[in-house]
């Protein structure tokens, strides 16, 4: 691009009330958070290299944040990920708990059923030797 030389008497006036923008009349706040449509309104008459120079910034700053973004979506994704994950444990360590007690009052009952089995099985063959007189009976 060649540069043009301007008159001194049209250099202030143009700078003061020109719309020309350029790369330090906007900062990078403002550069994001202009509408595309007003970017490209404010930056109609300012020589293409440097429209493409802050388009091109405009672009580079959008996909830091976007960037950030993400990895602020996946630091929380895996933080929550690790706390139900933890707490998944927990409820498993709990149950593995519960299966362990439930099992022993299982076998607990199973002992006592077993026993009142025998019991039952003996009062049953006692029962028979007294109704029927059967002396063969063998009582426990």
């Amino acid at each position: 691009m060649k540069a043009e030389a301007l008159s001194p008497e049209t250099d202030s006036e143009s700078l003061l009330f020109s719309p020309v923008v350029s790369s330090s009349a906007l900062s990078d706040d403002e550069l994001m958070s202009l509408t595309t449509r007003e970017l490209n309104r404010r930056l109609q008459s300012v020589p293409s290299g440097e429209r493409n120079r802050l388009k091109q910034r405009r672009r580079t700053l959008k996909n830091r944040g976007y960037a950030q973004t993400c990895r602020t979506r996946r630091i929380v994704g895996q933080n929550q990920l690790k706390h139900a994950n933890e707490a998944l444990v927990e409820e498993v360590n709990q149950l593995k708990g519960t299966v362990r007690t439930l099992t022993a009052e299982r076998d607990h009952y199973r002992e006592q059923c077993d026993f009142y089995r025998e019991r039952c099985e003996n009062c049953e063959g006692l029962l028979r030797a007294v109704v029927y007189g059967d002396d063969s009976v063998n009582v426990k």
